[in-house]
């Protein structure tokens, strides 16, 4: 201790009450951010004062940026490429030699979710509906503008023509915010758009050029979460040389109740072929989901 001096002992207590202080308080700046703006004419003379007054403004700006980027998270919006297995196009009528097979949305969604659980994806039917959505206006008979240009050009186009409302997507997974959406012969027909008086003997079923135009319209929507878009194979009929014809061949003639039977087991291999297909793009879809780190 040194000399000539002695030491009291202070009593430390906390203040129970503050006084108002004279100047802006971080608070005050937070709700009235145009007081930044009023700076004294003597403090603007004095550079240092000045830089000084900038610094704190810059640190409560950034600061006041931090903390709204973590309240308002951004939101991720992911839509999955199409996974192509099978044809996922087929026509019916004279020209037809092997129409095709397409799944009920039942036989659908019973695969989509069998193969999606393995990967821990719980897929809820018809629980999140999407206000506005562009889809195709698709045409079996083939008369649009698209169609048109194809027989100008000779090249095969997508149809481009669209038009918007609500999608309902076919199931959801809320907890991992994972969606799909499985394009069918039915949803085809709800966005057919027909022409009075145009009709064919030829009935053209586009599903993988609508579900196409279905992914660009959700790119363009930005849902919250993944979606995928699925499509139905729309699977040919086996060759006849691996299963009984379902008509008269070759001379053998058959009982219209061999017929009814021939094309049971036809229908039937061409729908196992269509659910293969449609295993094979959810199975692309899970791969693509674990390599994008969403699970």
């Amino acid at each position: 201790m040194p000399k000539g001096k002695r030491w009291h002992a202070v009593n430390i207590a906390p203040l129970k009450h503050y006084a108002e202080p004279r100047f802006p308080t971080r608070r005050i700046i937070d709700e009235h951010p145009e007081l930044l703006a009023l700076v004294p004419k003597r403090w603007r003379r004095n550079p240092v004062v000045l830089a000084a007054l900038t610094g704190v403004c810059l640190l409560l700006a950034t600061a006041k940026s931090q903390a709204d980027t973590k309240a308002k998270p951004s939101t991720v919006s992911r839509v999955a490429p199409i996974f192509q297995h099978g044809d996922g196009r087929g026509a019916f009528g004279c020209v037809a030699a092997s129409p095709p097979v397409f799944l009920s949305e039942d036989e659908a969604r019973a695969v989509i979710m069998d193969e999606a659980k393995k990967a821990g994806i719980h897929f809820a039917p018809d629980a999140e509906t999407l206000p506005s959505v562009a889809v195709p206006s698709v045409s079996r008979y083939g008369f649009s503008e698209d169609s048109e240009e194809a027989r100008r050009t000779g090249k095969r186009i997508e149809n481009r023509r669209t038009h918007t409302e609500p999608l309902t997507l076919d199931g959801t997974d809320s907890r991992r915010k994972v969606s799909y959406e499985f394009v069918s012969q039915a949803d085809f027909a709800e966005w057919e758009r027909r022409e009075r008086w145009r009709i064919s003997t030829v009935s053209d079923f586009d599903i993988l050029g609508a579900a196409r135009v279905v992914r660009t319209g959700l790119e363009a929507a930005k849902p919250e979460g993944t979606v995928a878009v699925f499509y139905d194979p729309a699977a040919k009929q086996p060759s006849a040389k691996v299963l009984p014809p379902p008509y008269p061949y070759k001379g053998v003639p058959l009982t219209q109740q061999e017929i009814r039977e021939n094309q049971e087991v036809w229908g039937n291999a061409a729908k196992a072929l269509a659910r293969e297909d449609l295993r094979k793009q959810v199975q692309d879809f899970i791969k693509w989901l674990k390599a994008q780190g969403v699970i």
